[in-house]
C-alpha cells in the first residue's frame, strides 16, 4: 500500500511572528507537504505574497479572503502580482464570510450567489492587472456549489459532513465534475491526540462556534440534521452553555455523530487526492454579546487566551505536537483541522 501524501498546512502570520511563520513555511516546503492555505485572519493576502518570495515549489493560496473586506479593484491587483511572481503556485480562494463576521468589519452582507458572480466578474474586468490565478470559490450548499462550477476553477467546502459532499458535488456541472483542473477541497477539523475521546471533546468545541452561524444552520438541515438543528435552537433558548456537542453525538457513543468533527480524514472523491489544513477560528459572537462558548464577553479574550483557558479544562488532554526544529532555534506547534483536496 503506497504511503498517504502529507497534507497541507495551514498557516497564519500573528504579530510577533511574521519573520517565524516564512521559517515554518520554508520548512513544510522542505518536508514535503501538499501546500499551505492562509486562514482569513492575520491578512491572508499578505503572508500569501511574501510566500511567494519565501518558498518555491509549494503550492499555496488563500483560505478564504472574504470579498466584502476589501474592493474588488485591490484583490484583482494583488492577485495577479501573487500569481505572476510565484510562478502560477498561487490559488485565490473567496468566500462571502459570515454575517456576524461582516458585520463587526461594518460590511453589509449582500445577496450571496449575485454578490460572488459580480465579485468574479469584477476581478476579471478590473484592467491592467495582467493574468489572474484560479479562483476557488467557499461554499456550502448547492446554489453556490453550482454556482462555482460555473463561473470559478475550484470550491472549497469547510466543516461539512461527508456522508453528503457526493449530494453536493451533484451540483457541479458536468465538465468540472470531469475535469482534472477543477479544484476540489474539504476542511475537516482534525485535532491530533492518542485519546480519541479527547480528541472529539476539542472538535465539538471547535465546531460549537460555527453552529450559531445560520449558513451553517441552513447546510446542516440540507445535508440531514435538522434533528440536530433543531435540538440545538432549543438548548440555545434556554441558555444551554454546552448545547452543541450533546446534539451531535450518537447514543453511547464518545465520538461526535457529526461526520466532520471526526479526527481523521478520508478521500473524497474516487481519484483521491491531498490534505490540507486549517486552523480552528474563534468565537464569532459579536463583542457586545454574551458569549455561550466561553461564557463571557469575547471582547476580554485574545484566541491566544481562550485557547489556553480552554487548555486549562482538559488536563487530562495529551496534545500531540509536530516539532520543527530549524537551524537549532525555532521550535513550533501546528494544531491543525485538514482539509481534503480531491479533484
Amino acid at each position: 500500500m503506497p504511503p498517504l501524501a502529507l497534507p497541507a498546512v495551514s498557516l497564519a502570520a500573528v504579530p510577533g511572528r511574521r519573520r517565524a511563520a516564512l521559517e515554518l513555511a520554508k520548512e513544510i516546503e522542505r518536508r514535503g507537504f501538499a501546500g499551505i492555505y492562509c486562514a482569513s485572519f492575520g491578512d491572508g493576502m499578505g503572508l500569501c505574497e511574501a510566500l511567494a518570495f519565501a518558498t518555491e515549489r509549494i503550492p499555496f493560496g488563500t483560505s478564504i479572503a472574504n470579498i466584502y473586506s476589501r474592493h474588488v479593484s485591490e484583490y484583482a491587483a494583488s492577485a495577479a502580482f501573487i500569481h505572476e511572481i510565484s510562478g502560477g503556485r498561487f490559488r485565490f480562494g473567496v468566500g462571502i464570510s459570515h454575517e456576524p463576521m461582516n458585520r463587526r468589519l461594518d460590511a453589509k452582507t449582500g445577496k450571496p450567489l449575485s454578490d460572488m458572480r459580480g465579485f468574479v466578474e469584477g476581478i476579471h474586468g478590473v484592467p491592467r492587472t495582467g493574468e489572474q490565478p484560479p479562483i476557488v470559490i467557499a461554499a456550502l450548499r448547492r446554489g453556490m456549489v453550482a454556482l462555482a462550477g460555473e463561473i470559478g476553477q475550484g470550491i472549497v467546502f469547510a466543516n461539512v459532513a461527508r456522508s453528503h459532499v457526493v449530494k453536493s458535488l451533484e451540483a457541479l456541472p458536468a465538465g468540472a465534475r470531469r475535469s482534472d483542473d477543477f479544484f476540489i477541497g474539504n476542511m475537516i477539523p482534525t485535532c491530533i491526540s492518542d485519546d480519541v475521546k479527547a480528541a472529539a471533546a476539542v472538535n465539538r468545541r471547535t465546531l460549537s462556534g460555527y453552529v450559531t452561524l445560520p449558513n451553517y444552520r441552513n447546510y446542516w438541515k440540507e445535508a440531514g440534521y435538522g434533528e440536530e438543528m433543531e435540538a440545538s435552537s432549543r438548548r440555545s433558548k434556554r441558555g444551554t452553555a454546552r448545547a452543541f456537542p450533546d446534539c451531535f453525538r450518537t447514543p453511547g457513543s464518545p465520538t461526535p455523530r457529526f461526520s466532520a468533527a471526526r479526527a481523521a480524514s478520508s478521500k473524497v472523491s474516487r481519484r483521491g487526492g491531498k490534505l490540507a489544513s486549517a486552523p480552528p477560528s474563534w468565537c464569532l459572537h459579536p463583542r457586545s454579546e454574551r458569549c455561550p462558548r466561553h461564557s463571557k464577553n469575547c471582547s476580554r479574550y485574545s484566541p491566544r487566551e481562550v485557547t489556553d483557558r480552554n487548555r486549562l479544562k482538559r488536563p487530562n488532554f495529551d496534545e500531540t505536537s509536530l516539532k520543527l526544529r530549524m537551524n537549532g532555534q525555532l521550535n513550533s506547534r501546528i494544531r491543525s483541522r485538514s482539509v481534503e483536496f480531491g479533484t
